[in-house]
């Protein structure tokens, strides 16, 4: 397994109808795993991963409170938000779209 970059509290959207969910990002370096917490784990437990292979490029989306992140790959669209050290998170981001 690789190494564990980053552990970010956010909420997560993986298509256009779809609602946020609030859980932990992982960061690793070579994928990003997502784990759904609260309520929203009752009706979709399994972990969702990104692997940085498929990552095509990433950009800021609107948001009120704290950042969003729209992540652009190969199989789809998926919205990142998260509040706190925009920086760092940034970079992680480039280090998967530019290795």
């Amino acid at each position: 397994m690789s190494e564990l970059l980053l552990i970010k509290k956010g909420d997560f959207k993986s298509g256009l109808i779809s609602k946020m969910n609030a859980g932990d990002f992982h960061f690793y370096e070579d994928k990003i795993i997502f784990h759904t917490r609260g309520i929203s784990r009752l009706f979709n437990n399994a972990p969702i991963t990104i692997d940085a292979s498929s990552m095509q490029f990433f950009n800021e989306g609107f948001s009120i409170i704290g950042y969003t992140i729209v992540l652009t790959t190969r199989t789809g669209k998926y919205t990142m938000r998260f509040i706190g050290d925009k920086l760092e998170v940034y970079r992680i981001f480039n280090r998967y779209i530019n290795p």
